[in-house]
Parts: C-alpha cells; structure tokens; sequence
C-alpha cells in the first residue's frame, strides 16, 4: 500500500485549530491574572489585607492556570508536528523501498 506522496511533499507544516484555541484560552486567563495581581499590589496601601491577599492569590491561579493551557496547546503541536513528520517519513521509507525493489539483483 503506497501512501500518497504529493500532499505530504508538498503541503507545509500547519499548527492544529486546537493548540491555537488552547493558547488563545490562556492568553485570555493570564491577562486578567495579571490585572488582577497589579490590582492588588495598588491596593496594598489602602485596602485590608485578606482583600489584598485575595487578589493576589486570585491572580497568581489564573496565571498559572493560562501557564497550564498555554501548555496544552504547545503539547497539541508537537503531537501534530510528530504525526506530520512521520508520515513524511513513511513516505521517504516507502518510496526507497520501491526503488529498492526495482533494483536489479547483482
């Protein structure tokens, strides 16, 4: 069964739609995060401290919860960058095979 050589030839690697939503989802969560904990370091001067506490801790998970989708997303491209560039191998490997196959034996 010979795969089919000319889409993985000639078609360039592209990111998969969801690394690109996972990254976007943590883009999304670590904005507020950040926000959040600068909110509350401003209002460490005025503001009681479990309030200030609150916000800084609040912060800090979003941030690392968006660190965790953000790395979702990197995991979903390598997965993607694998599976492209074994079929890419595949390909080289069958395609030798067949020229092998056509050699003459000495």
């Amino acid at each position: 069964m010979m795969a089919d050589t000319t889409t993985t030839k000639t078609r360039p690697y592209r990111a998969p739609v969801l690394a690109w939503i996972y990254r976007a989802v943590g883009v999304l969560a670590m904005l507020p995060g950040v926000a959040l904990m600068a909110m509350g370091a401003i209002a460490a001067a005025g503001a009681p401290v479990p309030v200030v506490v609150g916000m800084l801790v609040g912060g800090a998970v979003m941030v690392i919860g968006g660190a965790i989708l953000w790395g979702l997303g990197e995991v979903v491209d390598l997965l993607g960058r694998t599976a492209y560039h074994s079929a890419r191998s595949a390909v080289a490997l069958e395609y030798l095979a067949s020229r092998a196959r056509s050699m003459p034996v000495v």
